[in-house]
């Protein structure tokens, strides 16, 4: 414990010194505000208090410490000079104020969780502009703007009257699922993100929006290699294109042939799994035949997939590299939605994610796994039940009942020239 703790239980000048200093770092550094960085900065703490010694560091250690933090943020081309004078002088201000060992601990890594912190917050409002129908800037202003009205209307309220995201929700979304453990847990941002997500009426709609739920077979090495798209091949693809409400406009299956060498090496890798074998792919196109056909399919498209980011890594991997298009024309396509990650989300009590998993507990029939064209289908039909039961929590909950949505504070929006502000509190300037 720190010598100079006051009694009381209050934190000494030298803990205050400390936060103060790191918390303009995470906020310069990764664009959070007070509230998140107290957020970001109190998870990390409570995660090294139960394994980490109360024993101060070293003077020379804390001293170092600092020194190359400074020297790091020095190296940041994303500071302006203003904003990295102000978090350096704050850090160098510290530098002999030496914090107890698990707040000493919980700063040597508060930058990497704070840059994680942002990245959580960019992907899921991504998601949401996914999920919503919505494009990601107008996004951006309503999440902000949920934000400011929670902290100007609600905060002040008793708890049990403030409006609170579902309770499985803040389970999944901050203990549960990996990909956005990170959020930064301030009342007020998960607020904001769970609207965004769960009220049907949050985002305005885009008519043009289409969803192009895909899914791929590949073949390669056994084992943990086999996973890496440099080390293997795409051999099928089923691609289903269904509108906001779920009708199907559109959809493609398609086998394709691996050059010979593969075969010989590898068969069609896990075929016990996927069941396609070798005589399958005789007379099947080469991948750069059907490339461009995919890439025409997801283009403008919001991309749905069970683990997503499998399908992404090997789609960006292969269409990139074959020369069959190119890399913009290809991820012309919006913002991913992962059904895998929905379902860890808002279902987190589930005994896992697996896609048959989730299809029996929303009721959708899984009859064929592992073949490309059956679970793009069923994994865009398991995210529409799951988004439907989303927004009917949202709508049977008393105490979201009559919430309005807030006002976008005028100073947030480009003015038109020569024009009056908007009237609408939600309409953007075009």
């Amino acid at each position: 414990m720190c010598q100079s703790k006051a009694q009381g239980g209050r934190r000494c000048a030298a803990h205050s010194k400390a936060v103060r200093a790191y918390r303009t770092l995470i906020g310069h550094a990764n664009s959070l505000d007070d509230a998140q960085t107290k957020a970001v900065y109190d998870r990390a703490l409570s995660r090294v208090r139960r394994d980490t010694p109360d024993t101060p560091p070293t003077p020379e250690a804390w001293r170092a410490h600092i020194d190359s933090t400074i020297l790091a943020l020095a190296a940041d081309s994303s500071l302006d000079a203003v904003a990295y004078e102000e978090t350096a002088w704050a850090l160098y201000n510290a530098r002999h104020d030496i914090p107890d060992g698990r707040r000493f601990a919980a700063l040597q890594d508060i930058q990497d969780r704070g840059l994680k912190a942002h990245r959580a917050i960019r992907r899921q409002v991504a998601v949401a502009a996914a999920m919503g129908a919505c494009d990601e800037h107008t996004a951006w202003e309503r999440f902000h703007a949920f934000r400011a009205q929670y902290a100007d209307e609600y905060a002040q309220l008793p708890s049990d009257q403030r409006p609170a995201p579902d309770p499985d929700w803040i389970i999944g979304v901050t203990t549960r699922d990996t990909m956005s453990m990170s959020i930064p847990d301030d009342p007020a941002t998960l607020w904001a993100f769970y609207r965004l997500q769960a009220d049907p009426d949050a985002l305005p709609r885009n008519p043009d929006y289409r969803i192009a739920s895909i899914d791929i077979e590949t073949s390669g090495p056994a084992g943990k290699e086999g996973m890496l798209p440099e080390n293997g091949h795409i051999i099928e693809v089923g691609i289903v294109e269904v509108d906001y409400d779920g009708n199907v406009t559109d959809s493609y299956e398609q086998l394709i042939r691996p050059p010979q060498h593969h075969l010989d090496a590898h068969g069609t890798g896990a075929q016990d799994i996927h069941r396609i074998s070798v005589e399958d792919l005789t007379g099947q196109p080469a991948w750069e035949q059907v490339a461009p056909e995919i890439s025409r399919r997801l283009s403008n498209r919001v991309m749905l997939a069970q683990n997503a980011r499998f399908e992404r890594t090997w789609l960006d991997h292969h269409i990139n590299t074959t020369g069959a298009s190119t890399e913009a024309e290809f991820n012309t396509y919006g913002p991913s939605i992962d059904s895998m990650c929905v379902a860890g989300q808002h279902f987190p009590h589930l005994p896992n994610r697996r896609l048959q998993t989730i299809c029996e507990h929303v009721g959708v029939p899984y009859t064929n796994g592992h073949r490309a064209l059956h679970d793009g289908k069923v994994a865009v039909q398991a995210y529409l039940a799951m988004r439907k039961t989303i927004h009917q929590r949202w709508a049977e909950s008393p105490q979201r009942q009559g919430l309005t949505a807030p006002p976008v504070r005028l100073s947030r929006l480009v003015g038109v020239p020569g024009q009056p502000p908007p009237t609408d509190a939600w309409t953007m300037p075009a």
